[in-house]
């Protein structure tokens, strides 16, 4: 316990806007947020998703 490791990572086009997104992409990234919220329900959904949208599998991140 309270050993963990703390992983941050976010999709490299966030992390290299500075988080100065358009409003565009936060309505993109709402409705997945709320896709994620059921995982279960949408799963054919999120899957599409990860398989055609590359800017959301484009990870970068640190260890804490």
């Amino acid at each position: 316990m309270n050993d963990e490791i703390i992983f941050l990572h976010l999709p490299s086009y966030i992390y290299d806007s500075k988080l100065d997104l358009t409003e565009e992409e936060f309505k993109e990234l709402d409705i997945l947020a709320e896709l994620m919220l059921e995982p279960n329900d949408n799963y054919h959904k999120l899957l599409d998703i990860r398989n055609n949208i590359s800017k959301y599998r484009i990870m970068c991140g640190a260890v804490n």
